[in-house]
């Protein structure tokens, strides 16, 4: 808010949120309506069923137990072995020259966090509290009353206030291949009526992209491995084609 209130923005702005930071732009919406003209939400967070994390993870982000310390330490650990995994099954298809820029990109992002650890002494501590405290997860389904303790406010509230948006304004992208956001729960949850849903299908544009040309599913790095076919959906989303 203080950005946008330097530039003297104070109407008809378009916010476009990536995971974490489209749950933060949900909440924005909730507190600020009229700000924004046009909201785009690529693999949002805020309604992630706990249960797709696991028990140990999704403590690890909610939990009381353990101190900062600690959790700076787990995060370190889980970081590097992520890098360390991905660079293992990526060694023999980034020299592919078949290999998209996408591709390339993500790689770049992905180990970049490793020299935002040896070089900001505090990258680790930022990304601990920003996690426990973040709106990342819904109430729904998962792991019962542990999950309801452990998962904060109810981000269901804040969601629903996008049905006060203008239809056509609100666009939320998907990857099918995402193991994080589930395109199916992603659906039952929060567009559909039925089961108990957020009922938003009547104010959501929701985009779900299928496969590439490569044959390679979606996933939650969509706005880098699928940098193409998101920018088209958010130039017809905003009216520049």
């Amino acid at each position: 808010m203080d950005v946008l209130n330097h530039f003297g923005w104070d109407k008809d702005v378009t916010v476009i949120g990536y995971s974490m930071g489209g749950s933060i732009a949900v909440h924005l919406n909730g507190e600020q309506p009229d700000l924004i003209a046009n909201l785009i939400l690529l693999a949002p967070a805020g309604m992630i069923r706990p249960g797709r994390f696991g028990f140990d993870k999704f403590s690890y982000f909610r939990s009381g137990f353990l101190s900062l310390e600690d959790r700076e330490e787990r995060l370190k650990e889980r970081i590097l072995g992520d890098i360390k995994k991905f660079q293992e099954a990526r060694r023999a298809e980034i020299t592919n020259p078949q290999d998209s820029e996408g591709a390339i990109l993500r790689t770049a992002v992905i180990e970049s966090r490793e020299w935002f650890i040896n070089n900001h002494k505090g990258f680790l501590h930022a990304v601990a509290e920003s996690t426990s405290e973040a709106p990342l997860f819904s109430r729904v389904g998962g792991l019962g009353t542990v999950a309801k303790f452990l998962s904060g406010t109810d981000q269901s509230e804040a969601w629903k206030k996008l049905r006060s948006r203008k239809p056509g304004t609100t666009t939320i992208i998907l990857g099918r291949g995402d193991d994080k956001i589930n395109h199916k729960e992603f659906r039952a949850d929060v567009i559909e009526k039925r089961n108990g849903g957020l009922c938003l299908e009547d104010n959501i544009r929701l985009e779900i992209l299928p496969k590439g040309a490569d044959g390679k599913e979606a996933d939650h790095h969509l706005p880098m491995t699928r940098a193409p076919d998101v920018l088209e959906i958010i130039e017809s989303a905003l009216g520049m084609k």
